[in-house]
């Protein structure tokens, strides 16, 4: 979805251009942060009884599971209910 005109996208990225280099970090981690937000926000919506490590379980497969086979995954999950049960 673009709903952007072009002239007005271009001067949004010249404003983010003229920031300082902190502050453009600044905004980048706050919009990964959003998205990771929002994907959680998602899971949780679709299954809300998740525990915590169902949940980064989840999140791990949203985001990169196709870098990884099945027993990986199997492997991940396991070690994330040891990690976030156990402390």
């Amino acid at each position: 979805m673009n709903d952007t005109p072009d002239f007005i996208a271009q001067k949004q990225v010249e404003i983010v251009l003229n920031k300082p280099i902190s502050q453009r970090l600044q905004l980048l981690s706050d919009t990964i942060e959003h998205g990771r937000q929002l994907a959680r926000n998602r899971l949780l919506k679709q299954n809300p009884n998740l525990s915590a490590p169902e949940l980064m379980g989840q999140l791990i497969r949203a985001y990169y599971g196709d870098l990884f086979n099945a027993a990986q995954l199997t492997d991940i999950d396991r070690q994330l209910t040891q990690k976030l049960v156990i402390g």
